[in-house]
């Protein structure tokens, strides 16, 4: 929408303004799904979760090591509390950090056109 309100609009409101919180709303939003990763956290939750549906059918119908456990809701806290576990530390990596953040704003301001050098 931001190349059609610099071509059609007129004045500074139309023309130079709305284009700009356009883009600066793009880019932002760009930013942040580059760092909050939704897929690998969404593939990472569905797993998990798919894992302890299967766990709870084991359980329920006595295979994959339920049908000779003495006490088989103990062993379902067990198994689905590693899973719990296991997704804990695969996520706490993908969730952003001011490190991360500082360090993406270091290397887009590295790689941007100097304006002394006539790259602008």
């Amino acid at each position: 929408m931001a190349p059609v309100f610099v071509m059609l609009g007129e004045g500074f409101w139309l023309s130079k303004l709305a284009p700009s919180l356009l883009s600066l709303l793009a880019a932002g939003m760009t930013t942040w799904l580059q760092l909050r990763k939704p897929q690998q956290l969404w593939a990472l939750y569905r797993t998990c979760q798919r894992r302890i549906e299967d766990l709870q059918a084991a359980h329920s119908f006595g295979f994959a090591g339920f049908e000779r456990a003495a006490d088989r809701d103990r062993l379902l806290a067990r198994r689905v509390a590693e899973i719990v576990m296991f997704s804990h530390e695969q996520w706490v990596p993908l969730v952003p950090s001011p490190e991360n953040i500082g360090a993406l704003t270091e290397s887009r301001l590295r790689r941007a056109p100097d304006a002394e050098d006539g790259n602008a």
